[in-house]
């Protein structure tokens, strides 16, 4: 097994999305963070490279990002 597949095999369940979404602290810095970009992400196209969840994808789409693309290179969605 490669440092790759360690890598993404870490991110292919459920559990460590869960986990961290469920972490308030860390969910709240986000939507902070991405607020705090809103000049730069309404109306924009957005790139979401590496979205495990989408919870950032989610946070551009609800500012008014004209399109919302949510890449990832895990399993998880193949599951």
């Amino acid at each position: 097994e490669n440092q790759d597949d360690e890598y993404f095999g870490e991110y292919s369940g459920l559990k460590i999305h869960l986990e961290m979404l469920s972490d308030h602290a860390r969910t709240s810095t986000y939507a902070r963070a991405v607020n705090s970009l809103r000049s730069q992400i309404e109306g924009k196209i957005v790139l979401d490279v590496g979205c495990g969840s989408g919870i950032l994808s989610i946070f551009c789409a609800r500012l008014g990002a004209k399109h919302v693309y949510g890449v990832d290179a895990s399993d998880l969605l193949h599951k």
